[in-house]
């Protein structure tokens, strides 16, 4: 699935983020993982729930996680290995 800019902008932050601990285990907090990757909140939760709706991220608006589409993203850019690790 092809994703815009900013989708791509997004997937590439969450490896970075201070937050992103157990690799594919890991739980993201929005508001810290938005200031960390300097996206605007309110163009953050776009992006988020286009990413929910793509099968990319679960979650919510407060928190959310990596799911299967996201891992496997991920991994074929190679921003983490095949346990979810920061490369």
């Amino acid at each position: 699935m092809k994703l815009t800019e900013l989708e791509q902008k997004f997937m590439v932050a969450i490896p970075k983020d201070d937050f992103y601990e157990n690799g594919f285990d890991s739980i993201l907090w929005s508001d810290v993982f938005f200031d960390g990757a300097e996206i605007d909140p309110k163009v953050g939760r776009g992006v988020l729930s286009s990413l929910i709706k793509k099968g990319f991220i679960e979650g919510g608006f407060d928190a959310f996680s990596i799911d299967d589409e996201g891992a496997w993203w991920l991994q074929a850019n190679s921003l983490v290995d095949e346990y979810g690790e920061k490369i």
